[in-house]
């Protein structure tokens, strides 16, 4: 799994720290990848008497298909998010897939929908 994913951070910049100390990293100095993301929706109302109508909608979500990368060892940065299954990596010194990201939230989503109002 070595290479899977774009490299986070530089692996080689850390080290396992001796037995019993906790090392010379800083708190908090890595960062999961932040989310940039766009929604977009357009709808037309058609007004075919005064109570009957046609809707129509088109909605984009990730319109502008930024790449959202996913998070290191399972840190979505909330309790509540709702992103478990965008977990990869690891932050364990040692292992192949270190700072190495697997996966991405979903790419541009597109829908159209129609509505009857009666």
């Amino acid at each position: 799994m070595a290479g899977f994913g774009p490299l986070l951070f530089n692996p080689n910049a850390f080290a396992a720290p001796r037995g019993l100390t906790f090392g010379t990293a800083g708190r908090n100095i890595l960062n999961n990848p932040n989310r940039t993301n766009f929604d977009m929706a357009l709808f037309k109302h058609f007004a075919i008497t005064e109570r009957i109508g046609f809707e129509f909608r088109a909605e984009a979500f990730n319109i502008f298909n930024h790449t959202q990368w996913g998070y290191i060892a399972g840190d979505g940065g909330s309790g509540a998010s709702n992103s478990a299954n965008l977990n990869s990596g690891t932050n364990t010194i040692g292992q192949d897939n270190l700072f190495h990201i697997a996966t991405a939230h979903n790419a541009r989503i597109l829908q159209l929908g129609a509505k009857f109002i009666f």
